[in-house]
C-alpha cells in the first residue's frame, strides 16, 4: 500500500471502547458499584445523593444532563447568585469528580484480556492515516495504537502523541510525563450550549482543565476524508464535536459508525438526524456506514469498506 494514498481519518472513542474489552466503565456500573460515591452521599454531599437517588442509566451522558438538571433546580430553589450554595455545590461537585477519578483508576488497575475483534477493527483502522479523538479518560486506545494487543492496563507508559491521540477530557494517569493525574485533571460536566448561572460555570468542559489538545481542532476534524465512531452517546454535553463532524452541508465524506445491536444502530441514527436534519439528503451526499459490533461480521465489513477507499 501506498503511504500516499492513504485516507486521512478520524476515529471518535468514547466509553463503549473500554467496553468493548471488559472493563466497568459504564455510568451504571459507577453508581452502583463506588463505595466512595456512597460514602460522601451518606456524609451529606446533596449532589452525590441526588446521582445515586435519581439519575439512572447506562451512559455518561446521563450524569452530564443530570449534573445540568440538578444545577437548573438548585437555582430555582435558592434563587441566582447565591454564593454560599454555589460554594457549597462545587465542593460537592469535586467530591463527585473523585470518586469517579477513584473508581475508574480501581477498576482499571487490573489487566483484562483485550477482545479479538477490538484487535482487528484497530488494524483495519490504522490502514488510514488515523489520528483518534478520546472522550475517555483511559488510555486503553494508545496501546492499541502502540500495536500492543494482550493485556493491558489503565496506567500504560506507552508516549502520547497529540498529532495521532487526542485526549479531550484527560486521562487517569498521564503516559506523557509518566505519572499518575489527580482528579481535577479529568473533565466532567457540560457542554456550552446547556446555560447554567454564572456562579455555576465550574460545569462546563471549557472551564475544566484539558489535556493534550491541538490549537485548532474544528478545522483538524474538518479536513479529514473519513471519520469512524466508536462507542460514542453523542450525547448534549459533547454536541459541540459532533456538530463539527455531522455538518448538513458536508459532502464527499466516509463515514463508520458503529452502534451495539438494533438499538445501537437505531441510537445512532436518531443522534445524526438531530444535527443534519434529513438524513436521507446527508446519505445521498456522503458515503455513511452504520455497523453492529455485536455481530463477528463486523471486521469484515470494515475490512471491505476500507478497501474501496483505496
Amino acid at each position: 500500500m501506498c503511504t500516499e494514498n492513504r485516507k486521512t481519518a478520524m476515529a471518535f472513542i468514547g466509553n463503549g471502547f473500554d467496553v468493548a474489552l471488559g472493563f466497568r466503565t459504564k455510568y451504571s456500573d459507577f453508581y452502583n458499584d463506588s463505595k466512595l460515591l456512597k460514602k460522601y452521599a451518606g456524609n451529606g454531599n446533596s449532589l452525590c445523593s441526588h446521582i445515586l437517588n435519581n439519575i439512572k442509566g447506562g451512559l455518561w451522558k446521563d450524569l452530564e444532563c443530570g449534573l445540568y438538571q440538578y444545577s437548573i433546580e438548585l437555582t430555582k430553589k435558592v434563587g441566582r447568585d447565591n454564593k454560599e450554595t454555589a460554594e457549597l455545590f462545587k465542593k460537592e461537585f469535586e467530591e463527585l469528580r473523585t470518586a469517579l477519578f477513584n473508581y475508574l483508576r480501581q477498576e482499571l488497575s487490573e489487566p483484562v484480556p483485550a477482545g479479538n475483534s477490538i484487535i482487528s477493527l484497530m488494524l483495519e483502522w490504522k490502514r488510514l492515516n488515523l489520528q483518534c479523538l478520546s472522550f475517555n479518560y483511559t488510555t486503553t486506545i494508545a496501546v492499541y495504537l502502540n500495536g500492543k494487543d494482550s493485556r493491558l492496563c489503565y496506567n500504560s507508559d506507552d508516549s502520547i502523541n497529540s498529532d495521532v491521540l487526542i485526549y479531550r477530557h484527560g486521562t487517569l494517569y498521564n503516559s506523557k510525563d509518566a505519572c499518575e493525574n489527580k482528579p481535577e485533571d479529568i473533565v466532567v460536566g457540560i457542554d456550552d450550549s446547556q446555560v447554567v448561572e454564572p456562579l455555576h460555570s465550574f460545569l462546563y468542559k471549557t472551564q475544566q482543565h484539558v489535556q493534550y489538545l491541538t490549537n485548532d481542532l474544528v478545522n483538524t476534524i474538518k479536513n479529514k476524508e473519513v471519520y469512524i465512531v466508536y462507542g460514542c452517546s453523542m450525547g448534549e454535553s459533547d454536541k459541540f464535536y459532533f456538530k463539527t463532524l455531522f455538518e448538513p452541508t458536508v459532502s464527499n465524506k466516509c463515514y463508520i459508525i458503529y452502534g451495539f445491536k438494533d438499538d445501537g444502530i437505531a441510537n445512532i441514527k436518531s443522534a445524526v438526524r438531530q444535527f443534519v436534519g434529513d438524513l436521507n439528503i446527508f446519505e445521498s451526499k456522503n458515503k455513511v456506514h452504520y455497523i453492529d459490533c455485536s455481530k463477528a461480521e463486523c471486521i469484515q465489513q470494515t475490512k471491505d469498506i476500507i478497501d474501496s477507499l483505496f
